[in-house]
């Protein structure tokens, strides 16, 4: 069984080589990169825009499935068809876990 727990990526943020991804509701880290690890063979896409942005990251719910303290997988997640948080999301648990 998953231990998945489901998040709300916020929109992928750089600052100087840092590109980081938190959840929009409780901050957990969904990914990050530091662009001076990071190499890109010729004709891939680059994750940084030529202005230097951001490009892709995950849009919406994703679940992040840890095991021993070490992420294992990250899917995305279709919205719910009836509107409601999903039962195994951060949204669902007490506010006083996730202010």
């Amino acid at each position: 069984m998953s231990d998945a727990l489901v998040h709300l990526a916020a929109p992928p943020i750089r600052a100087a080589n840092i590109i980081r991804q938190r959840c929009a509701w409780c901050g957990a880290l969904i990914q990050e990169y530091d662009l001076d690890r990071v190499a890109v063979p010729d004709g891939q896409p680059s994750i940084v825009n030529e202005d230097g942005s951001p490009t892709g990251g995950w849009e919406g719910l994703v679940a992040i499935d840890v095991c021993e303290g070490t992420v294992t997988a990250k899917w995305a997640v279709p919205d719910p068809e009836d509107g409601k948080i999903p039962a195994d999301s951060c949204m669902a648990l007490d506010a006083a876990i996730t202010a």
